[in-house]
């Protein structure tokens, strides 16, 4: 579990997080006021993104790759929130996601995807 500071990380624009054994997280927009990029590579521990990340406004990408396909829905729901909020277009990318084992079965992964909303 990590839970940033108080302070945060008040001049941080991009983050990546690679091969940690994260399993949850506990961040909040003002923990990160100025993010602009969140990159996930191989965090096969992570089940889903803070839903705060939805409330910092300079957040322009997420991108994904390895991680599961909760990761990923957790991302979409955010860019939701975003567009619904802000009116701001979230990108979110996304490579070899992996859905859980049905069956015994090693897990699968998906391809590439790339989400972005469309406007009216």
């Amino acid at each position: 579990m990590w839970e940033p500071s108080e302070e945060g990380f008040r001049q941080l624009k991009r983050l990546v997080i690679e091969n940690e054994y994260l399993e949850r997280w506990n961040a909040v927009g003002d923990n990160f006021p100025r993010l602009e990029c969140l990159e996930l590579r191989t965090c096969d521990h992570l089940l889903e993104i803070p839903s705060g990340f939805a409330d910092i406004i300079t957040l322009a990408l997420i991108q994904l790759n390895c991680c599961w396909d909760s990761v990923l829905t957790s991302a979409k729901l955010i860019q939701e929130e975003q567009y619904s909020n802000y009116g701001k277009a979230l990108l979110v990318r996304s490579e070899n996601i992996m859905t859980k084992p049905v069956n015994n079965k090693e897990e699968q992964w998906d391809g590439e995807e790339e989400s972005d909303l469309l406007q009216d």
